[in-house]
């Protein structure tokens, strides 16, 4: 490892082993009491969280905020959690379908992908480690979401947070589940859960779920395919230790993805002001539900991964939890790249209309392998005769992902290679205009033409192909006192990150880098090809807070957090390029390594939070701000050496979030239970580069600046209708921008003026509001302790219109479903 990473783990190994110290001299003036002699201690682990913790669809605490079981009402910001039983309830077997339950949160996606606050992620958590996606409802036992750049606890995050997916845990009790599920759009499940004890003793138990998805969408050809299989064994030691091993494997095969509906553009006249001949009118919401890739297109992703997860219990004061995890991810496609183009309107009206699909398909292969070790040193003491409480934790994090993705292009299959050719009924589809859903579209006239076989590997060759590694080794250092009875909570802590990048093998020529890597001659600027590219960065990261404790239920809270985020891929083009250095003096002209810099964030989170009728009634409503620095915009530089003036991506955008969040967890009787959450995001670029001067205080693309849902569940405990639960949920989403704050403006890069536009930023995905409604019934005979229960789900039971909101332009405006029904039969064993 390079000298520098050296030097920096040095500090940083001495920085831990100062906090040691402190630590242990904490704990050897802690004021803790020891048992009497002969009680029997009963030790909980501080880093697990209850079993049955939620009322509702909620749970009330959570251990991904803090890395440490914690209280939702006591933190110093804004977290949320939604338990499995609200997607059992209502159906839901894929979890990237609609995902906009929780307030802020949108767009999440199999392949990692979420919005979040208004800010993208393109990676999420599997039990605290790195995952990009991939995961499978039927072994998700809550989804936990860490808002605002406190989630840095982690290392980078993106600056609206982080979300968390927690595996199902192992269980003593032995049951025996097995569900079945069918519905529209021919929707099957079969779920097997099995969970007990290996031993007479219960030390060890463990949890098995087997699983197996399906289903289709409206429209030709598409259709999913999960199988989620998941094990996970722990073991209990005598010495209030407990080691847990867990495995899981997931693979998804999806056949013609849906395409999503394309802009519609008429034709305008060029003005002095204006020399677009162009305008954006709107999208072309039913050729969403015409596929544009058809049946020999595939988009499949699988993962591979395995924890193993050590948790011990030393006393009153000293906790460890160590951790390892590995996975190996697998993504192959193919014609998933040629969707439907956008659609320029005739002059004539009822003139030809043609949609041009997207240019020559390509196979790509991406692979991923990647993995961690994370160790949680945590203690826990009194001081000043128990009026102060104290929370010290000390954690170790490192993580290593490592990515090749080669892309093949066309070699000697004509029938690909003449895909985009001239008048190709294969890419050129006749339109003809219809009314659906209240407003003018346009559809194939006739059959649609789809390439017709798969791949011919033959003689292709690679048109991508990069080698990525990047590999942090960083550590927390977090204070949590509580004074004054528990009156008033502080949080202050501060997190460090060392960061390698090393990219090799390109076979793509980015500017000033050449194939194979860096590959330049500092002085001339020549091209070797060959050589690395690596580049290093260190982020120390503060974060502060309190909790006060205004009276018995009400709860204020505030707090001030740092965090960075680099995407997995990085921006390789930004990493390996060159800079030009003019000659200054006696210095002739050169290049330096591009000025690189991760996305860094700060942020504010605030509120209040209540507790009432004995936690029956919990609630929060808090208020943000956040400042994310350092994006990957369009500028214009004007070359020292050759004075010519290019478009270039520099890390010189700027993005201010705020905005406002409501989350209700409800029991008003023990057969009650409401969930609410509800979120403002009010998303700007205050910078978008020089590039694109018009695009400042523009929305972000694809942020919803309102969503939230409510949620109810009746539950007859007594009388005829006893076992017999009623479930309703409605969902909304406000109207959407689905382009980017630049989309249709040309700008003059001599003169930086805007001399086109066609206002195609402005278009934006409709709002959509879709109730759910579900019906359970537990049979009321039971033999041989088994049990079963008989349930119906309608989803959009209004069946209303919508397009679905997504992270990027591929996910976003695919057509969602209509009204569906969904029928479930489980049946236990106790």
């Amino acid at each position: 490892m390079p000298s520098v990473i050296n030097v920096s783990l040095r500090k940083f190994a001495g920085w831990v082993g100062v906090s040691t110290l402190m630590l242990t001299a904490h704990a050897a003036y802690a004021d803790t009491a020891a048992p009497a002699a002969g009680d029997e201690t009963i030790v909980i682990s501080r880093f697990d969280v209850s079993a049955n913790p939620s009322h509702g669809y909620n749970a009330s605490e959570s251990m991904s905020a803090t890395r440490v079981n914690t209280k939702i009402i006591d933190l110093p910001f804004s977290t949320v959690n939604l338990t499995d039983q609200y997607f059992k309830d209502f159906g839901t077997n894929i979890l990237d379908e609609n995902m906009t339950q929780i307030g802020g949160l949108t767009a999440l996606s199999i392949g990692g992908n979420f919005f979040l606050r208004g800010f993208n992620s393109t990676s999420q958590l599997r039990d605290g480690f790195y995952r990009l996606g991939r995961y499978g409802q039927s072994n998700v036992e809550r989804i936990e979401i860490i808002r605002g750049p406190n989630a840095a606890i982690y290392g980078r995050t993106a600056p609206g947070g982080m979300v968390n997916m927690i595996s199902v845990q192992p269980k003593k009790a032995d049951t025996q589940d097995l569900l079945i599920l069918n519905g529209s759009y021919d929707q099957r499940q079969e779920n097997l859960k099995v969970t007990g004890s290996l031993d007479k003793s219960h030390k060890t138990y463990y949890v098995l779920s087997l699983d197996q998805t399906t289903r289709r969408f409206d429209g030709s050809y598409d259709h999913i395919r999960n199988n989620e299989d998941f094990v996970s064994v722990r073991h209990d030691f005598s010495d209030s230790s407990k080691i847990t091993g867990t495995a899981e494997y997931f693979l998804q095969i999806q056949h013609a993805p849906q395409a999503a509906a394309p802009e519609v553009f008429t034709t305008r006249a060029a003005t002095p002001d204006n020399a677009a001949t162009t305008h954006a009118i709107g999208l072309d919401t039913a050729l969403a539900s015409y596929n544009a890739f058809g049946p020999h297109s595939e988009l499949n992703r699988g993962d591979i991964s395995y924890t193993l997860e050590y948790d011990k219990t030393f006393n009153d004061v000293w906790s460890i939890r160590t951790a390892a995890n590995n996975y190996r991810e697998r993504r192959w496609d193919f014609n998933q790249d040629t969707p439907w183009t956008a659609i320029t309107l005739p002059t004539v009206a009822g003139g030809p209309l043609v949609d041009k699909r997207g240019a020559i398909p390509n196979k790509g292969l991406i692979q991923e392998d990647g993995g961690g070790i994370q160790s949680d040193l945590l203690a826990h003491y009194f001081l000043f005769h128990h009026s102060v409480e104290n929370n010290s934790l000390l954690t170790v994090d490192f993580n290593d992902y490592y990515r090749y993705d080669p892309t093949y292009n066309t070699g000697p299959d004509a029938a690909l290679t003449a895909w985009g050719s001239g008048a190709n009924p294969q890419a050129n589809v006749p339109l003809t205009q219809v009314v659906s859903h209240g407003q003018v579209n346009w559809v194939p006239s006739g059959p649609i033409a789809y390439f017709p076989e798969n791949f011919n590997w033959t003689g292709n060759s690679t048109s991508l192909l990069t080698r990525r590694r990047t590999t942090s080794l960083g550590g927390n250092f977090r204070q949590q006192t509580t004074f004054f009875n528990g009156r008033l909570i502080t949080f202050a802590g501060v997190r460090y990150d060392a960061v390698r990048f090393n990219q090799r093998d390109y076979t793509v020529q980015f500017p000033d880098v050449g194939y194979n890597g860096l590959g330049m001659n500092p002085t001339t600027g020549a091209v070797n090809g060959t050589g690395q590219v690596r580049r290093y960065f260190h982020e120390t990261k503060p974060n502060l807070g309190f909790n006060v404790k205004v009276t018995k239920n009400v709860h204020l809270y505030g707090s001030y957090s740092e965090s960075y985020f680099v995407d997995q891929t990085s921006r390789p083009a930004v990493i390996a390029g060159w800079t030009a250095v003019a000659a200054k003096g006696t210095v002739p002209a050169h290049f330096i390594p591009s000025p690189f810099k991760p996305e860094t964030a700060d942020g504010w989170d605030y509120g209040i939070k209540v507790s009432f009728f004995d936690e029956r009634l919990n609630a929060t409503l808090g208020g943000y701000y956040a400042d994310r620095k350092n994006v990957a915009v369009s500028d214009v530089e004007t070359d020292p050496i050759t004075h010519s003036a290019t478009t270039v991506t520099v890390p010189a955008g700027n993005q201010v979030d705020k905005g406002a969040e409501f989350d209700l967890n409800w029991l008003p009787t023990d057969n009650l239970s409401i969930t609410a959450s509800a979120a403002v995001v009010n998303a700007k670029y205050k910078s978008f580069g020089t590039g694109n001067p018009e695009a400042m205080g523009r929305s972000v693309a694809f942020v919803s600046p309102e969503n939230g849902s409510v949620s109810s569940k009746y539950t007859f405990s007594s009388g005829p209708a006893k076992g017999l639960d009623l479930e309703a949920s409605v969902t909304y989403v406000s109207s959407t921008p689905c382009e980017q704050p630049n989309a249709g403006d040309t700008v003059n890069p001599t003169t930086l003026q805007v001399t086109s536009h066609t206002d195609q930023w402005m278009l934006r995905t409709p709002s959509s509001t879709v109730w759910d409604f579900g019906i359970h019934y537990m049979l009321p005979w039971q033999w041989h302790h088994i049990q079963q229960t008989v349930g119906i789900a309608v989803h959009n039971a209004f069946n209303l219109y919508y397009l679905k909101y997504g992270s990027n332009a591929t996910l976003t405006n695919n057509q969602a479903d209509s009204r569906s029904l969904i029928v479930t039969y489980e049946i236990a064993h106790f």
